[in-house]
């Protein structure tokens, strides 16, 4: 399928089409070479007959499997993973194509394959270098777009990339177990684990960032109100970032910061 347009490419994806071609359509010739690529992306099409096709270059392809991570305009120079001889892959797009023959259209992709040569440890991701070869898949072999940010760390010399997988979906089995990263402001109630068996209630009164500590303001509860906090005293306590083990939920009670009111 081609449209001529984006809005034009979106409607027919409306209607359950898993890629179009977007944008002009320009006749071009394949060379043997290219055409052997072909003829490996469309395996049921005999090398012969293949010659005889009509082939069109068009300059964007529009993907769409049913989820957001997918979904997207791609087009030469982009990044992404997709499935080469069975293998995920990281692929550089260069060049795609609408090959007609006997009406059936087939969409083709010519992409340029790096090659997989070591993990980041940190980060968990692969790290990759070009691998000087490219090769012909199916549009459908495209999952998903990937950024690829050069790694300092260079392997023997060699320029390599660390592949930033961003629209990558992790399952959760437990909500419990999904970590989000913090970083304390001022007036944030937090909850400061220290010598009691339940946390303690503490206004965030500044965070030193390089050294990974906070200036704290303790608040106990109150003698007659329920679910409320007023401060202990005045003084301020330094307590390091690893000891605030979540923040309260509530909000204080008016702009002086004198009662703190728990949700509950």
């Amino acid at each position: 399928m081609w449209a001529q347009s984006l809005d034009a490419a979106l409607d027919a994806i409306r209607h359950g089409l898993p890629y179009v071609l977007v944008g002009a359509l320009n006749d071009v010739y394949l060379d043997d070479q290219d055409l052997c690529g072909v003829s490996a992306a469309i395996p049921d099409i005999p090398l012969a007959l293949l010659a005889t096709a009509h082939v069109q270059r068009c300059r964007s392809l529009y993907r769409d499997s049913g989820t957001s991570s997918t979904c997207g305009l791609y087009k030469s120079g982009d990044t992404a993973l997709a499935d080469v001889d069975g293998i995920e892959s990281v692929v550089e797009i260069r060049r795609i194509f609408l090959v007609l023959l006997q009406h059936r259209n087939n969409q083709v992709v010519e992409v340029d394959t790096y090659k997989k040569i070591a993990m980041q440890r940190n980060l968990g991701a692969a790290i990759v270098e070009t691998n000087q070869s490219s090769v012909f898949i199916q549009a459908a072999s495209i999952k998903r777009k990937v950024m690829l940010m050069p790694d300092d760390c260079n392997v023997e010399g060699r320029q390599t990339f660390i592949v930033i997988d961003h629209l990558r979906k992790f399952p959760i089995e437990n909500p419990d177990h999904v970590i989000v990263p913090y970083y304390p402001t001022p007036n944030d109630m937090v909850l400061v684990q220290g010598s009691d068996r339940e946390p303690w209630h503490g206004r965030v009164a500044e965070f030193d960032l390089g050294r990974e500590v906070l200036s704290i303001v303790f608040y106990v509860k109150h003698r007659t109100e329920r679910n409320t906090w007023v401060k202990e005293s005045r003084r301020i306590d330094r307590v390091h970032v690893n000891s605030v083990v979540g923040v309260a939920k509530g909000n204080w009670v008016g702009e002086t910061h004198l009662a703190w009111k728990e949700i509950t």
